[in-house]
């Protein structure tokens, strides 16, 4: 999906110059802003939820969190392979795609005091306040893009 691309490519190279503590600061003020970019472009409604949100605008309401556990149960079950959901409300259709945590996303996501370092963990509460977005292991669900037709 472009959304993870896109997200994915500004936060690695944010890790590169900055620094894991440093992305976190990008992540906090661009983010939003790269998601909104991406709506623009493709003129969709584009957002990232989560079970386990740490920016509160990306708490998952409870359509969301329904596909959310469906996806946990259909990893549980062993599968690997996560399709997308489609569904269509009020004539438009909705996409949900699942995000999986993957190494790099650790730094940030996994557990606090083993791959999440002090300086991390400082930061995280720093800007994050109410985060719940961490103890994550590598192939877990972090969360889902929504898609929606404009």
């Amino acid at each position: 999906m472009s959304s993870t691309k896109e997200l994915g490519g500004n936060l690695k190279s944010a890790i590169g110059s900055k620094g894991t503590v440093g992305a976190i600061e990008f992540c906090n003020t661009e983010a939003l802003v790269i998601t909104k970019k991406l709506s623009d472009t493709h003129h969709v409604e584009l957002k990232r939820v989560s079970d386990k949100n740490r920016n509160p605008s990306n708490k998952a309401n409870e359509e969301e969190l329904q596909i959310i556990n469906e996806f946990k149960n259909s990893l549980g079950s062993g599968n690997s392979e996560l399709q997308p959901v489609v569904k269509v409300s009020d004539e438009k259709m909705i996409g949900y795609y699942p995000i999986l945590t993957n190494g790099l996303c650790l730094q940030c996501h996994g557990g606090v005091g083993e791959e999440i370092t002090e300086d991390v963990s400082a930061k995280l509460k720093e800007l994050f306040p109410k985060d719940s977005a961490v103890g994550y292991a590598a192939g877990e669900l972090r969360g889902l893009w929504v898609v929606k037709e404009k």
